[in-house]
């Protein structure tokens, strides 16, 4: 996908899913972070939540 927009769209849909229990899983959080990396969005990275 080379579309910014719509990976910030994607991104943000995958971020309030994992967050609608209230708790952010590792797993949810290397799953973003692995997106931000793949589409080099760094600012997208949840690490420093973790």
């Amino acid at each position: 996908m080379q579309n910014p927009a719509l990976q910030e769209t994607v991104w943000q849909l995958c971020e309030a899913a994992a967050l609608s229990d209230g708790h952010l899983a590792d797993g949810e959080v290397e799953l973003l972070d692995r997106m931000a990396f793949a589409w080099r969005h760094p600012s997208m990275a949840m690490a420093s939540a973790a």
